[in-house]
């Protein structure tokens, strides 16, 4: 009953992560529910400690993870933080990806997640639909509200003439944070031996999510996650005959030639592309791009802060906090900060950035997937995805690497068949 509970509690978090926002946009319309809401996804992890006591109490034994939250707890209480309210919302949002990570390491032998997959393909492809019908609508519509559009100045996003999509959720970078575990998703579904038309067709369905929602970054990653992917399983990915989507091609062409309406699709998707593609060809050629691949790099090998050790406080540059508690001055001396790891020294000097790093190779470690894929869970927690100033980021890219090392630590689990 135990393990079925931390299963259920698993699915739970997936369900309300994604579609909370549906809540707080369409139905409630206040910004007090909202918050409530937000304040309730912030404190998701602490779920797993009412329903699967034991389950959560193995986050303590033999592991990194009581270290880095001894160490967390400690700056919280840093003497320069401005309020002790920034310093616990700094210990949540620090923690928040590692919660979820050690809950199922601690747990991976109760967890099987085969009864996961085709809720979650379900919402993943109903999603990219959900988008395409936004990317087509004007932002004035109903459908493409934002939860709080005070909080982006009134502005919805746009990519050339379309919006940028929020699917169900609140604002735009939940729907790409989604994106980044599909790619997981397909390793998972491929390596447990489900139809290559559905493999293809998510991988395809995966990538048109990006160019629509208009993030370069999300799009970025998601290639290099599915090359990856795809390359530690090539042997076997070449055997897959596209011979097999022949019928299936087929039949949608004469769907669409017969009900001409359908036809434009093929067109939909190449503006989404085209949109996408300018947007980032303005960017490169006015230098933002480059500027967003060397990230903090610079900055951080030229750290101007005076307080390189230990930093001025956790959640001392989360928005959540200064917006209701106010800012350092410590922060507002540093001046401008966007990159995430130019903040985490800010908040919590070099020893958290070198924690950071200890961490995200502990975890590589322990997990049942090729080096290959080690090197990219590396590499995406270290430095490329936004998880600690983004919770959606963290959710979904923890639920991505849950779902790739099921994949190689329960070889032998065949799929399910669709319900």
């Amino acid at each position: 009953m135990g393990k079925q509970r931390l299963i259920q509690t698993f699915l739970f978090c997936f369900f309300f992560t994604t579609f909370s926002g549906v809540l707080r946009k369409w139905v409630f319309m206040s910004t007090t529910v909202g918050n409530a809401f937000f304040a309730t996804q912030l404190l998701l992890p602490l779920v797993f400690f009412f329903t699967s006591r034991r389950a959560f109490g193995r986050l303590f034994l033999n592991t990194a993870f009581p270290f880095y939250l001894l160490l967390l707890v400690a700056e919280a209480f840093n003497p320069l933080n401005l309020t002790i309210y920034h310093g616990l919302l700094g210990i949540l949002i620090h923690s928040y990806f590692w919660i979820f990570i050690f809950l199922y390491l601690q747990n991976r032998e109760d967890i099987t997640i085969q009864s996961w997959i085709w809720p979650v393909l379900v919402v993943v492809l109903g999603e990219v639909v959900l988008g395409m019908v936004q990317y087509q609508q004007p932002a004035t519509s109903f459908i493409n509200r934002y939860a709080n559009l005070e909080a982006v100045s009134g502005n919805i996003a746009n990519v050339g003439k379309a919006v940028r999509v929020t699917g169900t959720f609140s604002y735009i970078g939940g729907y790409g944070a989604l994106l980044i575990a599909v790619p997981f998703l397909v390793g998972y579904i491929y390596k447990k031996g489900y139809s290559p038309n559905l493999v293809l067709g998510l991988m395809g369905a995966g990538l048109v999510g990006c160019f629509i929602s208009g993030s370069r970054g999300v799009t970025y990653i998601y290639a290099i996650e599915l090359v990856l992917v795809i390359i530690t399983q090539w042997r076997s990915f070449r055997q897959v005959r596209l011979t097999a989507l022949f019928i299936p091609v087929v039949i949608l062409g004469l769907f669409f030639t017969l009900y001409g309406n359908f036809g434009e699709i093929g067109n939909k998707i190449a503006d989404a592309f085209n949109n996408f593609n300018n947007r980032r060809e303005t960017l490169v050629q006015n230098g933002e791009e480059s500027r967003r691949i060397e990230g903090d790099i610079p900055r951080i090998l030229n750290f101007q802060g005076n307080y390189p050790l230990f930093g001025v406080g956790l959640g001392a540059t989360y928005q959540g906090a200064t917006q209701f508690f106010g800012t350092s001055p410590y922060v507002e001396e540093f001046g401008y900060v966007e990159g995430e790891l130019i903040r985490v020294i800010l908040e919590g000097g070099f020893v958290l950035f070198f924690m950071r790093f200890f961490m995200a190779w502990y975890l590589a470690s322990r997990l049942a997937v090729p080096t290959l894929l080690k090197f990219l869970v590396f590499g995406l927690v270290f430095y490329a995805v936004v998880w600690v100033f983004n919770i959606y980021n963290a959710f979904y890219l923890a639920f991505g690497i849950i779902l790739i090392d099921q994949a190689y630590y329960r070889r032998a689990e065949a799929p399910l068949a669709a319900p």
